[in-house]
């Protein structure tokens, strides 16, 4: 197999990216910034009306059914207003922790096909990335979707 690092080592290294993540994509969630993209209200209007209608089966806006993304992140969504309350960083905050999954899904996925140096070069290019980063700060499907890519890919290996 592969070379791997030290538990010791690991450990700090996963305790680190995780800390670097979580002031990359976690922080911004404070600065309180409103919904600007149309698909961002879109998305948090759907996950707020599954919250005051109690229906977690069908997504809609306006009463009608929305089957155009997949429920799983709306449910995410739901879960974060309905904890949190009715505000921007709730409705942001599964896409943050998405972005967070997707760094440590494509470390973890560098290291079953590569080495342990991959991993964190692999995890440390996801973070840094323009798109992801992107995505992480609105409350849009997709950036669910790009972890669950690389978790899935993971999960087959």
């Amino acid at each position: 197999g592969a070379p791997c690092l030290p538990v010791k080592t690991s450990a700090l290294l996963i305790a680190c990216t995780l800390l670097v993540g979580s002031v990359l994509y976690v922080l911004p969630l404070g600065l309180a910034a409103p919904l600007t993209d149309p698909d961002e209200g879109l998305h948090a209007v759907i996950a707020q009306e599954m919250v005051e209608r109690g229906d977690l089966v069908v997504p809609r806006v306006a009463g009608t059914p929305f089957l155009d993304k997949p429920i799983v992140f709306f449910w995410m969504q739901a879960a974060s207003l309905k904890v949190f309350g009715m505000s921007t960083a709730a409705a942001r905050l599964p896409g943050a922790l998405a972005a967070l999954l997707g760094i440590l899904t494509t470390g973890w996925l560098a290291r079953l096909w590569m080495t342990d140096r991959a991993a964190w070069v692999a995890a440390g290019c996801y973070a840094t990335a323009v798109i992801p980063f992107a995505l992480a700060q609105a409350p849009v499907a997709q950036s669910a979707l790009f972890s669950m890519d690389a978790g899935s890919g993971a999960v087959r290996e």
